[in-house]
């Protein structure tokens, strides 16, 4: 009777263990009872300073961000030019005063040809004197630099807190650009005094437009314009009127104008811009360099230093130096570092999509938070380009997994670690994730590994509503902007727009359209 009860009770536990789904959520420790047990280091991301010239002095400036009296000069630089162009179709002149305005905006914040920063300039940023040994507290950091140098930032600043809070390990959280500046630290010093990471939308396998800039890739697509700005406004006050703008506008032709002088841009001033302008910017920022996806680093490599700084080998060796250093100490041991991490079952990676690429190159469609692409910053995702879905023959052959988002558009389980990878859709890349603090204290704080499974509130898959971040749970075709229900006269007022500016189109456009 006993072995009989017994083969009941196996046969019943088979049969449930055949009908519950396998990536049922777990029981874990409550998430509002998880303690932090060590200090956390949120490490920034690009431009997430203030850049002073004259640093520490009474004559101390901003000079990054652009300030406002930089921006009117450059604007009063611009107005000339533009109005002799149009008038006389000069390019070359036109050309000339091209590059003078950018200067002027940019100039301030450039690096020297080796990639240090010029003398003075730098963060306003100091340690600061009490540290919660729980707490999350900020390392800033001149993001214009080297990685490997600001490694030995990082790597002093955490010894400073372990010091201060008496702390033998400390959690990290990077977003963007700490990804880079973090892995950079982990190549040069080890895990041993890490005790868990989050990888907030980081950079550490590139950004695809980053790639094409330094290739001279350049395209700018009015479609392109078009949809970078409706991702620009998410979450302003004034969104759904400036979306109805940017849709009117659309219609009627006014980004194919852009489109048209950018084309003509291209043709006949792009290597002398990027020469000049893109390269004394953003090329001589060291960080930037490590921001360039593997396959266009030979490519870029070669067509900055071989082809627009041939004549200027010398003066920028140093440059050159620091760039490989890079690749040759942390670029070739990136998956090893994040392998690493994975073992020590406290990884957290967050991933963003909803949005396109940054309309400057033909990436400009690839699915992401407007910063990095989703493949990239996930690890490996697989991802439909904005605006599209995964083919149905890919989802038959991929959704039972279980990796596939609500909405069709990305697949996890191609990502290096898919169970402690979570995605949100449509949250702007320059958002922090302080609705997910309680997750991220779970995953580098519970007793026990935490992943996608482990909290039916934090799902895989999550969505930005309504200013919070919640469950995706099903996909439904999105409503029309509401301004269009406003009937028969908005779309009066719409067509008659659009009927005056593609009149007018051909006329402006032919403006920047001009024999070689």
């Amino acid at each position: 009777m006993r072995k009989k009860l017994s083969a009941i009770v196996l046969c019943f536990c088979i049969l449930i263990s055949a009908v519950v789904p396998v990536n049922a959520t777990q029981k874990t420790t409550p998430i509002d009872e998880i303690q932090s047990t060590c200090p956390t280091i949120f490490i920034h991301g690009f431009a997430c300073g203030d850049i002073y010239s004259n640093l520490g002095t009474e004559d101390e400036t901003v000079v990054w961000p652009m300030q406002s009296d930089v921006i009117m000069t450059a604007v009063e630089k611009a107005v000339k030019p533009i109005a002799d162009y149009l008038l006389t179709h000069n390019w070359a002149k036109f050309e000339d005063a091209l590059i003078e305005v950018v200067n002027i905006l940019f100039e301030g914040a450039w690096n020297n040809p080796d990639g240090s920063a010029k003398e003075g300039t730098g963060i306003d940023w100091t340690y600061p004197e009490q540290i919660d040994p729980t707490s999350t507290v900020d390392f800033c950091y001149d993001w214009r630099g080297d990685p490997l140098e600001i490694a030995d930032q990082l790597a002093d600043f955490i010894d400073y807190v372990l010091i201060k809070t008496g702390s033998e390990k400390v959690a990290i959280e990077c977003h963007s650009m700490g990804g880079i500046i973090f892995i950079s630290y982990a190549a040069k010093y080890g895990l041993d005094k890490i005790h868990g990471a989050i990888m907030d939308s980081t950079a550490v396998y590139g950004a695809s437009y980053i790639g094409k800039l330094f290739t001279n890739e350049f395209v700018l697509d009015g479609e392109a314009i078009y949809s970078y700005l409706l991702f620009a406004m998410t979450g302003n006050e004034y969104e759904e009127v400036l979306n109805f703008l940017f849709d009117t506008l659309f219609a009627m032709g006014v980004f194919d104008i852009l489109e048209c002088a950018a084309e003509e841009l291209v043709r006949r001033s792009m290597e002398r811009v990027a020469r000049e302008c893109l390269i004394p910017l953003f090329g001589y920022w060291t960080s930037v360099w490590a921001m360039l996806p593997d396959a266009d680093f030979e490519k870029a490599e070669s067509f900055v230093f071989d082809t627009l700084l041939i004549d200027k080998t010398e003066e920028h060796t140093v440059l050159r130096n620091r760039v490989n250093a890079y690749n040759d100490q942390v670029r070739v041991k990136r998956d090893d570092i994040l392998q690493q991490l994975a073992e020590k079952e406290r990884l957290m990676v967050i991933s963003r999509y909803g949005f396109s690429m940054a309309p400057v190159s033909s990436t400009w469609s690839m699915q992401s938070d407007g910063v990095i692409d989703t493949a990239y910053s996930s690890f490996g995702a697989t991802a439909a380009n904005y605006g599209s879905y995964l083919s149905e023959e890919y989802l038959a052959e991929h959704k039972q997994a279980g990796y596939i988002s609500p909405d069709s558009i990305v697949d996890a389980s191609t990502c290096a670690f898919p169970d402690v990878t979570w995605f949100i859709k449509c949250y702007p890349h320059s958002n922090y994730t302080v609705a997910l603090n309680a997750l991220k204290n779970a995953v580098l704080f519970a007793d026990e590994p935490v992943n996608i499974h482990s909290y039916a509130e934090y799902p895989q898959y999550m969505i930005s509503a309504n200013g919070a971040i919640v469950p995706f749970e099903s996909y439904e075709k999105e409503p029309c902007n509401p301004l269009y229900a406003y009937g028969k006269l908005m779309q009066y007022i719409r067509d008659k727009l659009e009927d005056l500016f593609k009149t007018i189109f051909d006329k402006v456009a032919s403006l920047f359209v001009m024999p070689a």
